[in-house]
């Protein structure tokens, strides 16, 4: 089935309810499929199909839902359940197996067992996690080659399918760090290595939590791993965690506190890696374009642009600086012109920039597009970008993305036109909003 017919008002609101009568009926209805027909493409039997569509049978189980749902093509997300991408990590996890999300598993309750606490680390972070401090110094174990490497399994995911879903995973995981660290004693010689480690997961914590919209568990997190970075004498990781800050100061609001974080980090790292300081001094001009100060706009993005100029290639990045290049900084400043008013000009930057992007970062782009064109009065082509983006946008899992998708949603409310209004409806039952926001 088109993703359209899932977006429509009655689909939308069946499948979140997992109400299947309403769902398979008007598959019947629209398509002329037999139960039969419905049966063989989702796995279930004719007469399950049949006590189904009459609404004798519960249907209520998840492996009824997944073969519903993934088996016809269904955007997970409109039911309520994690995307496929993110389905390993939110499924029950016992002792002795895996369970997988098309065979069972509550993926509907988005828990975590402590099997997967150090889910993607091959080993603990300590030598020995039950040695007693008074038993001596304990190495730490060498099978992590750099700090970073202890949550770049979060950062990958968080690139396909944003960072929401794994919020809760990096907390735990950070606890078990955390909670290993009270048993044993670390020689001084590897007190940075640790004080890294930590800040490191603190940080991915800190971005994920600020990906699920809860930006005050988002900053008090970034202040712990900011204190973490500093133990570590990490300048690296010191920047990344001021670059959140000020997305997060951004994103409350506070344009003057995120320039400020942003200048003040480039003040303090003037031989530090070229590119972290372009990203930081972009950063800081579209904070500026916030504030409305073209002047300070064209200056920083000047800046930005030289620095990046003059950096070197690097192919061993961190997993969570993968995302950043000449598109990303083209995107950026779209942001920052669109902030301006220039909504036009926005959309002509955006064009053709994310093709080459992660997912997340496509998706949340695409929305930006979108928007600039219904600002800049192109409605038709504002919603065939939508429209084009809305795959990828039933796999994501962000506030970010989804407040953008709110503000797209925004710009279309006053066209007369009935299918700008009709997208406007879907974009609004993406995010579990209201048609009458």
């Amino acid at each position: 089935m088109p993703l359209e017919f899932w977006f429509s008002e009655s689909i939308s609101q069946a499948l979140a309810i997992w109400d299947w009568p309403t769902i398979l009926i008007a598959i019947n209805r629209d398509t002329k499929a037999t139960q039969s027909a419905i049966a063989t493409q989702t796995g279930l039997s004719q007469a399950s199909v049949s006590r189904l569509m009459a609404g004798r049978s519960g249907g209520q189980t998840i492996e009824t839902a997944l073969k519903i749902i993934d088996r016809l093509g269904a955007p997970r997300t409109l039911a309520g359940i994690t995307p496929r991408g993110l389905s390993h990590i939110t499924s029950r996890i016992d002792d002795r197996e895996t369970v997988e999300a098309s065979t069972g598993g509550n993926v509907k309750r988005r828990e975590f067992s402590s099997k997967l606490v150090l889910a993607g680390l091959a080993i603990p972070l300590l030598g020995s996690a039950h040695t007693k401090a008074t038993t001596g110094d304990v190495d730490v174990v060498t099978g992590l080659e750099r700090p970073a490497d202890a949550v770049a399994d979060l950062w990958a995911l968080d690139s396909r399918h944003g960072g929401a879903a794994l919020a809760d995973l990096a907390e735990a995981r950070l606890a078990s760090i955390l909670g290993q660290l009270k048993h044993v004693t670390i020689k001084p010689s590897a007190e940075p290595f640790v004080h890294a480690v930590i800040g490191e997961v603190t940080s991915a914590a800190a971005w994920f939590a600020f990906e699920r919209g809860d930006l005050a568990r988002a900053e008090g997190l970034l202040k712990d791993g900011l204190y973490s970075a500093y133990c570590a004498n990490d300048t690296k990781l010191r920047l990344q965690i001021l670059d959140t800050m000020a997305m997060v100061c951004n994103a409350k609001g506070r344009p003057a506190n995120a320039a400020s974080v942003a200048q003040s980090a480039l003040d303090a790292s003037q031989h530090a890696d070229l590119q972290l300081r372009s990203l930081l001094s972009m950063r800081a001009a579209v904070a500026h374009a916030r504030l409305h100060d073209e002047t300070d706009y064209e200056r920083l993005k000047g800046q930005a642009w030289d620095l990046l100029g003059k950096a070197a290639v690097r192919p061993d990045r961190d997993e969570w600086f993968r995302f950043f290049g000449e598109d990303e900084m083209r995107g950026l400043e779209a942001l920052a012109q669109a902030s301006l008013d220039h909504h036009a000009l926005s959309a002509e930057l955006l064009d053709g920039i994310t093709a080459t992007m992660a997912p997340r970062n496509r998706a949340f782009y695409r929305v930006c597009q979108a928007t600039a064109l219904a600002r800049s009065g192109d409605i038709t082509s504002s919603v065939d970008v939508f429209h084009s983006n809305l795959p990828l946008l039933t796999e994501m899992t962000s506030a970010r993305i989804a407040k953008k998708t709110r503000r797209f949603a925004a710009a279309l409310h006053g066209s007369p036109s009935q299918v700008a209004q009709e997208t406007r409806r879907m974009a609004l039952n993406l995010i579990g909003a209201s048609s009458h926001a």
